[in-house]
C-alpha cells in the first residue's frame, strides 16, 4: 500500500471521449484519488481534430447545404449527375456538422476527465487502425506532441 500511495507511483488512465467511457474513466480517476493514489495521466484515445470545432467552418457548411442544388448545377451538366453531386455536398454539410456536434461533446468531456491528471495527452482517431510498429511509432508521435499539463 505504501508503494502504491506514494507519489513517485502513478496511475495512468486511458479513454476515449465518448459519455459512458469518460464515466467510467472519471469514477475510475475519482476512486484512485479518493484512496490516495496519484493520477499521473489521462491518455485520450480517438479524438477528433481540433479544427472540428471551428466556428467559422460552420457557416460554410449551412452554405454548402443550402445551395448543394446551385453548386452541383454549375459543376455538371447533365441533371442526373447534378441532383447526386448536390445531394453528396448535402450530406457532406451534414455530417460536417454531426462532427463539429461530436468534437465539441468532446471538449466539454476532456475539459472533465482532464481537470484531476498531471498530464493529458491526445491521440487522434486514426483512419486505419494501428496494427504493427509503425503504427506505434506514429502513436508515440502523437502522444509527444499532444500532451498537456
Amino acid at each position: 500500500e505504501r508503494v502504491l500511495t506514494d507519489r513517485r507511483t502513478t496511475f495512468a488512465v486511458v479513454t476515449t471521449l465518448e459519455a459512458a467511457p469518460v464515466a467510467e474513466a472519471e469514477f475510475f480517476t475519482d476512486a484512485l484519488a479518493r484512496s490516495g493514489h496519484h493520477v499521473g495521466a489521462v491518455v485520450l484515445n480517438r479524438t477528433l481534430p481540433g479544427y472540428l470545432r471551428d466556428e467559422p467552418l460552420a457557416p460554410t457548411s449551412d452554405s454548402l447545404q443550402e445551395r448543394s442544388a446551385e453548386i452541383a448545377s454549375s459543376l455538371f451538366d447533365d441533371d442526373a449527375t447534378a441532383r447526386i453531386a448536390a445531394r453528396v455536398l448535402r450530406e457532406v454539410g451534414a455530417n460536417y456538422r454531426n462532427l463539429e456536434l461530436v468534437a465539441r461533446r468532446e471538449a466539454e468531456h476532456r475539459r472533465r476527465i482532464g481537470r484531476d491528471a498531471e498530464l493529458v495527452a491526445e491521440v487522434p482517431w486514426f483512419a486505419e487502425d494501428i496494427t504493427d510498429l509503425r503504427g506505434l511509432a506514429r502513436i508515440g508521435d502523437e502522444l509527444r506532441s499532444s500532451t498537456t499539463t
